[in-house]
């Protein structure tokens, strides 16, 4: 199936988008992005990021990042069929939302125009699985930001069809290193706090559906320890 082989083009830009990324986290300790001039044109050899999860807040934010990183925003994105919206604003670039009913028909024109494009996944808990099963599905390469779902076959799906993608429950640096210094006590130091109790407390913002994934995370090395 020529829709599950990735393409080459997808894996080199992608790894263009994600040491882009890594730049601009390391220019500030604020993780503030760059401001440059954005870049909407599809034959430019930009990152061609596709962002789902508009409208909502994660989704848009990422979008505005994508922009004024000077990376081009694909004007879709993955929404879910309650969403009452058809587009969505970012900037200068009017998002066309598609839902689960309609997206695999838009899904091959869309890589026609966009053939180095990548996605970066913001969007429900629910449906984590379903989605990598899509980006898989068309070769995407992806980065799920979203936490919740079967991560044990997330981790499964990705690995059996040799396709790139970026997981974790947390993207900010400090958080990924923290969790691994974690890690890495409750390796090299199991049981060094027995008889203590040990307890995590996070505060997350409102509309957040799920438990904390970092939460769970850190949880899991607390219980080594």
């Amino acid at each position: 199936d020529k829709k599950a082989k990735q393409c080459p083009q997808r894996s080199e830009y992608f790894g263009r988008f994600i040491s882009s990324v890594r730049r601009t986290f390391q220019a500030s300790s604020n993780i503030s992005f760059a401001i440059t001039m954005s870049n909407q044109d599809p034959s430019s050899p930009s990152p061609q990021v596709m962002v789902n999860g508009m409208p909502g807040n994660m989704g848009k934010t990422v979008g505005q990042a994508v922009i004024r990183r000077g990376h081009l925003l694909v004007p879709f994105s993955l929404t879910g069929e309650i969403i009452p919206d058809k587009t969505c604003a970012v900037e200068d670039v009017n998002v066309e939302l598609l839902k689960p009913s309609v997206r695999d028909a838009a899904m091959e024109k869309i890589l026609e125009k966009y053939p180095r494009m990548v996605a970066v996944d913001y969007t429900q808990p629910d449906v984590v699985n379903e989605n990598a099963e899509f980006y898989i599905k068309w070769g995407i390469p992806f980065v799920m930001g979203t936490t919740g779902g079967d991560r044990a076959r997330l981790l499964k799906s990705v690995k059996d069809a040799n396709l790139y993608a970026i997981i974790a429950p947390n993207m900010g640096k400090q958080i990924v290193a923290f969790q691994a210094m974690m890690e890495y006590m409750a390796k090299a130091f199991p049981g060094a706090f027995e008889g203590y109790t040990l307890r995590v407390t996070e505060s997350h913002q409102k509309m957040k559906k799920d438990t904390s994934g970092t939460a769970k995370a850190v949880i899991a090395s607390f219980n080594k320890l």
